[in-house]
């Protein structure tokens, strides 16, 4: 089962990827070009999304 991928956080300058800088403490989901996403990590300052 595919599901979309989601992101939370500070969202100070819209990296998210919701479309919006308003901080998010609950999963929302995220604006990809990714048909499939295999693999995510998330940290302070990076994310990575593997297809």
């Amino acid at each position: 089962m595919l599901r979309p991928a989601v992101a939370w956080g500070d969202n100070g300058a819209g990296r998210l990827g919701d479309g919006s800088t308003v901080r998010r403490s609950l999963p929302v989901t995220v604006q990809t070009s990714l048909d499939r996403v295999a693999t995510f990590a998330a940290g302070d300052g990076f994310a990575l999304a593997a297809g």
